[in-house]
């Protein structure tokens, strides 16, 4: 031991046999002999740290009429981690989007690299879709998704069972908008021009209408004095997702009152 093979773990022991009827001195080394350390003849070596990559490692003896021998191993050790992470255009975790599709983007790096697997979860973390590449470079488009919030990870493994996993990453898929329904006004006429603008809008992140001259925030019912005549109420709700709704309402002013006078030959008061 160790066998000419890789090793995903560090190789820490160099085990050997040997014999001759003169037996002198035993020694190894890690390095193609540039540095030997001796060792009694037998007795394994332990605690010893080999190289990511390729190793070669010789055992010597000698006897005492001077005969030399060796024997050597060459093996491969990778206890590295692939390198993987999400590029853009993966969504950040905690995202939203309004489109019922969303693309995961995943880069891994490792000299001995084998796969990319990415796998999508619903709001459970029941496995909905794993899909497997073996190229260093793997999107995939996730499309047709009902509404609701998805988790997603991916890992990466190389040759010799080595893995790495990004983080677990949610996105919330909404593509409803707001309700909104104008409680008042009304589409009829009237006898003022002061009237109550009431919204409801359920689902909403905030919510604005046009008051004739200028877009204005709306968070409760307030008065507001409109046009005489007939005037277009236009209200407006978004939500986090970007999904925007808007509804109208026709409705008329009148708070000027009749003019009226008395005609030519109308006689004077008291006459």
């Amino acid at each position: 031991y160790p066998l000419n093979q890789s090793y995903n773990i560090n190789v820490s022991n160099l085990n050997y046999s040997v014999y001759d009827l003169n037996l002198q001195s035993c020694w190894y080394s890690l390095n193609l002999g540039a540095t030997n350390i001796s060792l009694t003849c037998g007795q394994n070596a332990s605690g010893l740290t080999s190289t990511e990559g390729s190793n070669t490692w010789r055992v010597y003896a000698n006897d005492t009429n001077g005969n030399l021998n060796f024997s050597s191993v060459t093996f491969f050790k990778d206890t590295l981690l692939p390198l993987i992470n999400f590029v853009n255009p993966t969504p950040l975790s905690g995202s939203i989007t309004n489109n019922n599709l969303f693309i995961v983007n995943v880069s891994a790096n490792d000299t001995n690299f084998a796969n990319i697997t990415i796998r999508l979860y619903n709001s459970t973390h029941g496995l909905l879709r794993e899909n497997i590449s073996t190229s260093s470079l793997f999107n995939i488009t996730y499309n047709g998704l009902s509404d609701g919030i998805y988790f997603f990870n991916s890992t990466a493994i190389d040759s010799l069972n080595n893995q790495n996993s990004t983080e677990t990453r949610n996105i919330t898929v909404d593509t409803i908008s707001p309700s909104l329904v104008i409680l008042s006004p009304l589409n009829q006429s009237y006898n003022n021009a002061t009237i109550l603008v009431n919204i409801s809008a359920v689902g909403s992140q905030s919510v604005w209408f046009y008051n004739g001259t200028a877009n204005e925030s709306y968070s409760s019912a307030v008065y507001r004095t409109f046009s005489q005549g007939s005037n277009n109420l236009i209200v407006y709700a978004n939500d986090s997702a970007g999904n925007i709704n808007s509804s109208s309402v026709i409705f008329s002013a009148d708070s000027i009152y009749p003019l009226i006078s008395y005609g030519v030959g109308t006689e004077n008061d008291g006459a």
